[in-house]
C-alpha cells in the first residue's frame, strides 16, 4: 500500500511539472498596478509566461504589403475549452468529446464569434489584474452568447491581452521570416488526417518559435477587418484541405458567425 501511494506521488509530481498546455489558475498574481480582482478574489496567472512565446518584431509582407510588427508575447497554444470554460464560464463548442488517446479539455475552442473572442481577451484581462485591451459598447445581446454586435475600440498601450494582428499572426507562423509556411502531417490537421474532426492542442510539432497548431486544427480569428464588416482568419482548418493551410492564404468571416471550425489564440505586449 505505501508503496503504490508513493508511486501515486510522484506520478502527480511528475504532471504538475511538465510543460503542458493546461492552465494554471491557482498561483498568486499580484498586478504592478496594484487594486481588486472581479468577484473579490486573488489574482491568478491564468496562462503562465512558459506559454506565451516573444515574438520580437519585424517587417512582414502581409497580402502584397509590407507591414512593420513590434515586439510581442503569442500564445503557444490555440485557446482550449478548458480555458475559455474558465474564463467564460460557457463552452460553446461542438467537439467536446476527443479523439482516442487524446484530452477533451484540450480540445481547441471554437463555434466562437469574433465578438465572443474579443470579450474573452478582456475578462482574461481581468482576471490576471491586467489593463483590457478593448472597450466593448452595444454589446447585443446585453448578457449570453453569442454575441451578435459590438462596437470595439482598442484602448492603446494596454497590458491586456487581445487578438493578433493579421500582420502579428503571418509574421509569427512564418518564424520571423518573410518565407511563407504550409501545413504538413507533422505539423497540423486538415482534412488529410483530421479525421473530420477537431485534436487536442499541442500534438503535432510546433513552429521555429515554439508555437503549436498556427496551420489547421481550427482557423485563428485575427483582429483586421476586410471591407466595413468582415473580420480576417488564418491558418486552415480540420476540414479544410492543405492548399488553405498556408501562411499566405486570407480566410474572411463575418463577425457575427461562429462555426465549428473557428477559434483563436492570443497574444500581449
Amino acid at each position: 500500500m505505501k508503496k503504490l501511494l508513493l508511486i501515486v506521488i510522484i506520478s502527480l509530481f511528475m504532471f504538475a511539472t511538465c510543460d503542458n498546455p493546461f492552465w494554471q489558475v491557482d498561483e498568486s498574481y499580484v498586478p504592478s498596478g496594484g487594486g481588486t480582482p472581479p468577484g473579490g478574489n486573488t489574482f491568478a496567472t491564468i496562462i503562465p509566461a512558459a506559454h506565451m512565446a516573444f515574438v520580437a518584431g519585424g517587417t512582414v509582407n502581409v497580402n502584397g504589403s509590407p507591414v512593420t510588427v513590434n515586439d510581442y508575447y503569442m500564445g503557444k497554444y490555440l485557446v482550449t475549452q478548458q480555458l475559455y470554460q474558465r474564463v467564460m464560464a460557457n463552452n460553446p463548442s461542438i467537439f467536446k468529446s476527443a479523439a482516442a488517446g487524446e484530452n477533451a479539455n484540450l480540445l481547441p475552442v471554437e463555434n466562437v464569434s469574433w465578438f465572443d473572442a474579443i470579450e474573452f481577451c478582456n475578462k482574461l484581462s481581468a482576471l490576471e489584474g491586467r489593463t483590457p485591451a478593448y472597450t466593448i459598447t452595444g454589446r447585443t445581446p446585453s448578457a449570453g452568447y453569442p454575441i451578435m454586435d459590438a462596437v470595439v475600440t482598442v484602448n492603446s498601450g494596454a497590458s491586456g491581452y487581445r487578438l493578433p494582428t493579421e500582420a502579428e499572426w503571418v509574421w509569427a507562423c512564418q518564424g520571423r521570416s518573410n518565407t511563407a509556411a504550409a501545413v504538413a502531417d507533422n505539423t497540423g490537421w486538415y482534412i488529410t488526417n483530421s479525421a473530420n474532426r477537431t485534436h487536442e492542442v499541442g500534438k503535432k510539432s510546433p513552429n521555429t518559435l515554439d508555437i503549436y497548431d498556427m496551420l489547421g486544427n481550427v482557423w485563428e480569428w485575427c483582429w483586421n477587418t476586410t471591407g466595413t464588416i468582415n473580420r480576417v482568419s488564418r491558418g486552415g482548418g480540420w476540414s479544410f484541405d492543405s492548399s488553405y493551410a498556408t501562411s499566405s492564404y486570407r480566410g474572411i468571416s463575418t463577425p457575427d458567425d461562429p462555426h465549428q471550425v473557428l477559434g483563436f489564440r492570443v497574444v500581449r505586449e
